[in-house]
């Protein structure tokens, strides 16, 4: 599962980037420890011979080959660096003032990682086996340019609102383990809807995944609220169900 990976990639960041007292150097190491987790997965995928004696749940945190090895550290960790150095820069950001044009910043670099990758996808690989959706450096460069914008995005539609008035992302985000549960269910579970896994066309794709996020935001706000809708129709439907004096 992903959150053994996040659980590890945590232990692993804290290790090599937490000892660094300078920013600059643990931005650094930040940095070099994602290089280095996306360098190293098509390696530790299909150039290394492996034990046959090491333990299936024990090899699926180095390679993706193993039955049910869906989160190896290679490449995923890669992403929990990558957040941590964005982490970095905002932090610094925020404590001087310049938050919003530090996002920026980031945004701009996502764009140019997005470009990156897909120029990387065609040049010649230098992996034992080139895999693009599983082991590639160019998906690897692709996504992280996605999160950077939408990170950007995110802090400017939150930007939008004036004062403390509803924020679709922040009441998310107070639910955000309830819906990730929830979401894996839906989405990679084996009960719910598993014939439209792979099938869809590019559009209905995406209204699916409209219609998630909105289930998702209205599942946040239930768990919220649920308690006080509750009180409040039992509430009412008490004051239906009271009977006049002497009846």
């Amino acid at each position: 599962d992903v959150l053994n990976c996040i659980g590890v990639a945590l232990l692993l960041t804290a290790a090599l980037v937490l000892p660094w007292h300078r920013p600059r150097s643990r931005l650094a190491a930040a940095l070099a420890l994602a290089a280095a987790c996306t360098a190293a997965a098509p390696f530790t995928w299909d150039a290394v011979a492996w034990p046959e004696w090491l333990p299936a749940p024990l090899l699926g945190y180095v390679s993706g080959r193993p039955p049910r090895a869906m989160f190896p550290l290679f490449p995923w960790a890669a992403y929990l660096a990558a957040g941590a150095a964005a982490g970095l820069l905002v932090a610094r950001a925020r404590a001087a003032g310049r938050l919003p044009a530090r996002l920026r910043q980031l945004a701009l670099v996502g764009l140019v990682c997005l470009a990156a990758g897909l120029a990387l996808d065609r040049l010649p690989s230098l992996a034992p086996v080139y895999d693009y959706w599983h082991t590639s450096p160019s998906l690897v460069l692709v996504k992280t340019g996605v999160l950077l914008g939408l990170l950007g995005l995110a802090f400017l539609w939150d930007a939008r609102r004036d004062g403390p008035g509803f924020s679709p992302l922040r009441q998310m985000g107070t639910t955000s383990l309830l819906l990730y549960w929830a979401h894996i269910e839906l989405v990679y579970g084996v009960l719910l809807l598993p014939g439209l896994r792979k099938s869809l066309p590019w559009p209905a794709a995406l209204a699916a995944l409209g219609a998630l996020t909105l289930a998702m935001l209205l599942l946040s706000w239930l768990r919220g609220n649920g308690s006080r809708l509750a009180e409040a129709w039992s509430r009412r439907a008490g004051r239906g169900l009271t009977l006049p004096e002497g009846a």
